[in-house]
């Protein structure tokens, strides 16, 4: 395959988003602003603005970016039309010479080797002026570009078909749980007196009743190794591996402190649970019922974090929020509709960790021309 040399501004033009001003900032409005955290999913939270600005300020379906600042690492945007913060560049490429989803590839190839020159102490970002004197490399042939990114984006397609049965079968567990425990539709609820506004038989008590958070044991950075047991810490995802579990089976962590303070999230394998806190399946039968009960009460949580620098949150305060208590083996009976839900969507992170591994396999060798592909 024959490779031809250019610099990356002379594939590709670097366009800068809009820096704001906190007052800028609203809560609803006609465009969303896209920033890093809602790129990597690290963050859900938007904030809106009606300005209207020029055109290379917003992004649209369709269009690269790449984050530069915090997070790292190309994006293709497959939403309506937002406006783009400052730690986002939109990526023009010159279609003569590259193809959009091939740099797309290219990119994400590249970019753990360019974070060896990042910049910054408070704030880690890679500079536009270093990004456009880059070195690339890349198929003289469009038409074989094009096939490299055919290759690639295949394997991406089963992931994002995939991540959206997943993202359904989340919505359905939600519902069940709404439908039987907030709306008190459950199965032969007609038969069922209300009393005091509650279906006879229920009753308000501490979230403890019902499960009961157990803190972490925390583990040092050296203590890390190539394990396949995931570290789960105070972020939205792992901190590291080990090749021990403190936390066997289903569990439902919740991040003890920082910006993540309070996060729920469920754990399908064995974990270590580090700065967390945590409730497993073998303490608790009907956890897949916790989790969404959880889930439901997110907002509660979240308003007993304690601290201004380091949010924290406690389990000996979350364990005494007052909660409605349903009758245990109705509990039991909607874990087990539940846990088949869960399940499928356990099965699906599986496939899509296989996948992304087998495109991350190709990636190297595609890229570097050690797999060479027929236009």
């Amino acid at each position: 395959m024959e490779l031809k040399k250019y610099k990356m501004k002379d594939i590709v033009t670097f366009l800068n988003g809009r820096a704001y001003l906190m007052p800028e900032l609203q809560d609803k409005g006609k465009y969303r602003i896209l920033r890093v955290g809602n790129l990597s999913g690290g963050n859900d939270s938007w904030y809106y603005s009606d300005m209207e600005l020029d055109e290379n300020k917003y992004c649209e379906n369709g269009d690269l970016l790449y984050a530069w600042a915090c997070t790292f690492g190309p994006h293709l945007w497959k939403e309506e039309k937002v406006i783009y913060h400052y730690h986002v560049w939109k990526l023009i490429e010159k279609k003569e010479r590259v193809d959009k989803i091939y740099l797309y590839y290219y990119l994400l190839y590249q970019t753990p080797l360019y974070l060896g020159g990042v910049n910054g102490a408070t704030m880690v970002h890679i500079t536009k002026q270093n990004m456009e004197k880059k070195t690339v490399y890349v198929p003289a042939s469009l038409p074989t570009q094009q096939k490299i990114a055919s290759i690639l984006s295949a394997y991406d397609r089963l992931i994002e078909n995939n991540t959206r049965r997943i993202r359904l079968l989340e919505q359905m567990a939600e519902n069940l749980y709404k439908e039987w425990f907030v709306r008190f539709r459950f199965p032969e609820h007609e038969k069922v007196e209300m009393v005091n506004g509650l279906p006879k038989g229920w009753k308000i008590n501490s979230l403890k009743e019902i499960c009961e958070f157990k803190r972490g044991r925390n583990i040092t950075s050296a203590e890390m190794c190539d394990g396949i047991i995931q570290v789960i810490s105070a972020g939205v995802a792992p901190s590291g591996y080990h090749n021990k579990a403190n936390v066997h089976g289903v569990s439902v962590t919740m991040s003890s402190s920082g910006a993540n303070a309070g996060y729920i999230s469920i754990h399908y394998d064995d974990i270590w649970a580090a700065d967390c806190s945590y409730i497993s399946e073998k303490e608790t039968e009907d956890i897949y019922y916790v989790y969404e009960l959880l889930n439901n009460i997110r907002q509660v949580i979240n308003n007993f974090q304690i601290g201004a620098a380091q949010p924290h949150v406690y389990p000996k305060d979350i364990n005494r929020i007052k909660t409605c208590v349903p009758p245990k083996e109705l509990r039991i009976k909607a874990n087990t509709n539940l846990s088949k839900i869960h399940k499928e969507i356990h099965k699906l992170y599986k496939q899509n960790q296989l996948l992304t591994h087998q495109r991350d396999l190709l990636l190297p060798r595609l890229m570097s021309g050690k797999l060479e592909v027929k236009s």
